[in-house]
């Protein structure tokens, strides 16, 4: 058994971490597609280095052209700056 001692996650029991992946990815889909949002699934032929870098390239590709849909830049991050800048004053950088 799963926790015996847990009766709130008896139901887990005998499930595979990748069963349990793939059930939340349906849950997801499921949600998204009975509220009319937009959402994909990606395939990926292997995990490797290379198919890894064609998808965080896919990716941000798709944040540069959703940022030029919106009519937002991007590449932005005032709220990143803005945070470090904070960190430097409380922490005594100079200048800051």
């Amino acid at each position: 058994e799963f926790y015996p001692h847990l009766d709130s996650l008896e139901y887990l029991g005998g499930k595979s971490i990748n069963q349990l992946i793939r059930l939340e990815k349906q849950g997801t889909e499921f949600a998204l597609v009975g509220t009319n949002r937009p959402n994909y699934t990606i395939k990926l032929p292997e995990i490797n280095p290379f198919t890894i870098g064609q998808l965080i390239f896919m990716i941000e590709i798709q944040t540069v052209f959703m940022g030029a849909l919106f009519n937002i830049n991007p590449l932005d991050q005032p709220g990143v700056e803005t945070g470090k800048i904070y960190v430097y004053k409380k922490l005594g950088r100079r200048g800051y």
